[in-house]
């Protein structure tokens, strides 16, 4: 499903991926492990298409995706939640949640991180790391991936928050593939396959999600680069 070949990224004269070769199938879930400094979030965000790869390259669902643009990589399914600078922080929360879900039901998001409702008015720059952790991952849940990548999801967070933000990860695999870590036993996997399916990519955003950042950019609110991470529009 996702194969990454012999693949080089450089940051200037420095290389930080040296010839990175992978491959997984579909409904696998795995961890990239090293130290810091190893090039994980440099492979994620290549694979996102974030980077740009020096040599090799990445072929997803039998399409070679290695010059692709973002937004061509997120209509195609993939979705990058990153270690920061996944959420919109000059919004609130709220306004967040509709550009995330682009006109679908909020429920999922608000059914798994409650605290969301109450934090709703207020500006994501104000959200403690831990909350706006929370936010970027209620992308998951309400707009279509077939591939999620997750970056330091609980880094400098506290255990019972990190817990909490793995438990709803463990729920998004269990829907998505009908996988439940063993660790994770008390998720109820019936709830989140029936509740929480994602459904596959449409490609764009609809006239709804698209007028509300029109409106925001326009107050001054969004820059229109922003947009790129979420929009496969081109």
């Amino acid at each position: 499903m996702l194969t990454i070949d012999a693949l080089r990224v450089r940051y200037g004269p420095l290389e930080a991926l040296h010839g990175v070769s992978l491959g997984f199938a579909e409904g696998e879930v795995t961890a990239v492990l090293g130290r810091n400094g190893a090039g994980k979030s440099t492979l994620l965000r290549a694979v996102a298409g974030y980077l740009r790869a020096s040599s090799g390259r990445v072929r997803w669902l039998d399409s070679d995706i290695t010059r692709s643009s973002v937004g061509r990589r997120a209509a195609a399914g993939v979705m990058l939640i990153p270690d920061e600078g996944g959420v919109f922080r000059s919004l609130t929360v709220r306004e967040n949640l509709d550009l995330f879900a682009a006109g679908r039901d909020l429920a999922p998001a608000l059914e798994a991180f409650p605290d969301l409702s109450t934090l709703s008015r207020r500006r994501v720059a104000l959200l403690s790391g831990g909350e706006q952790q929370m936010l970027a991952l209620s992308r998951a849940l309400l707009a279509p991936w077939r591939l999620l990548l997750v970056d330091e999801l609980s880094h400098g967070l506290a255990p019972v928050l990190a817990t909490r933000l793995y438990t709803v990860l463990g729920g998004l695999a269990a829907a998505m593939f009908g996988w439940v870590d063993s660790l994770e036993k008390g998720i109820d996997a019936e709830r989140y396959r029936t509740r929480w399916t994602p459904r596959r990519p449409t490609g764009n955003w609809t006239d709804k999600n698209v007028a509300l950042a029109e409106r925001l950019i326009s107050e001054g609110r969004m820059r229109p680069a922003g947009l790129r991470a979420y929009s496969s529009r081109r």
